[in-house]
């Protein structure tokens, strides 16, 4: 988990008097995080105790999340959720003195199942949902009523991690697990936004006779977002690794320093606009600077986790 962000997350959408609702596997710890938001001001909390990895779990997230709504409509879904990994990728080699099959086995399966394929389902679930309440502001929506204010889309929001665009020795699983991450949701974006695309020119031809008294807004993409934050404090992630078991001393330790709060990255998140938020920026130029010199970064990341 980041432990901490989706907390504060839930903050900045409790005190802005938002219905809120809360999903995670710990249900003593939703229930304490249910009471801050309702004392913060939101207008009502529902916590659903959730193993995201769980089809059938989503579901249910989904179906009690659109009872719970006064509408009916989800206006935004966010996944927290994530895995680390510690060790080098040399202590899963399957080699003579060190065949564990079925713990290597688990612990690639589970990096993908929380950072890659969980997201891809909650998408899967929740798109419809998020496709109706877009559906809904579109066609409940007049443009004399606009003012300067634009209609804000319902929103599906991903947290990856800078991981996902610059590698790192010894993160290899955690790096490709979020890569996916990446690759699924930017390519999700242009779907959304390619659909939307061809359902506004249908749109534009098919006028009726009442379009002159109400003009209602063209269908609406719901907003795909990704969020790759650096190092954040305050997590728990190198101690719930999922090879933390077989760490030992001499491997790569990667980063010590802090970059972030877990409440900067949550507030950071409540106000994204862009598609992609690296956090901090500066990242994205490393990201560029790996594109034309892939061997300088490759170098610095070498060297920052020995």
């Amino acid at each position: 988990m980041y432990p901490g962000v989706g907390e504060h997350l839930a903050y900045e959408y409790a005190m802005r008097g938002a219905h809120v609702v809360l999903a995670a596997r710990r249900a003593d710890r939703l229930e304490q995080v249910k009471s801050h938001c309702l004392d913060l001001g939101a207008a009502a909390v529902l916590t659903v105790s959730t193993d995201a990895t769980n089809v059938a779990a989503l579901r249910n997230l989904r179906d009690e999340a659109i009872k719970f709504f006064p509408d009916g409509h989800i206006n935004a879904v966010v996944y927290c959720a994530g895995i680390l990994n510690v060790c080098p990728f040399d202590v899963l080699l399957d080699t003579p003195g060190q065949e564990h099959d079925e713990q290597a086995t688990r612990i690639v399966d589970r990096m993908f199942n929380i950072n890659a394929l969980a997201p891809i389902h909650l998408a899967r679930i929740f798109l419809p949902a998020l496709r109706a309440t877009a559906d809904h502001i579109a066609a409940t929506t007049d443009v004399r009523e606009r003012g300067p204010v634009p209609v804000v889309a319902p929103s599906l929001t991903v947290i990856s991690s800078v991981a996902g665009l610059l590698p790192a020795p010894s993160r290899a699983l955690y790096c490709s697990s979020k890569a996916a991450m990446h690759g699924f949701f930017d390519s999700l974006r242009i779907e959304e936004q390619r659909r939307v695309a061809l359902l506004t020119k249908a749109h534009d031809v098919r006028l009726d006779a009442d379009v002159a008294r109400h003009l209602a807004y063209a269908p609406l993409p719901v907003q795909i977002r990704l969020v790759a934050p650096g190092t954040i404090g305050g997590t728990d992630l190198r101690q719930t690794a999922a090879d933390a078991s077989l760490w030992r001393e001499g491997f790569p330790q990667g980063s010590n320093k802090a970059d972030m709060t877990p409440e900067f990255v949550a507030k950071e998140m409540f106000m994204q606009s862009e598609n992609v938020l690296v956090l901090p920026t500066w990242y994205w130029g490393a990201v560029a600077i790996r594109s034309a010199a892939p061997g300088l970064i490759d170098f610095m990341a070498s060297k920052k986790y020995k």
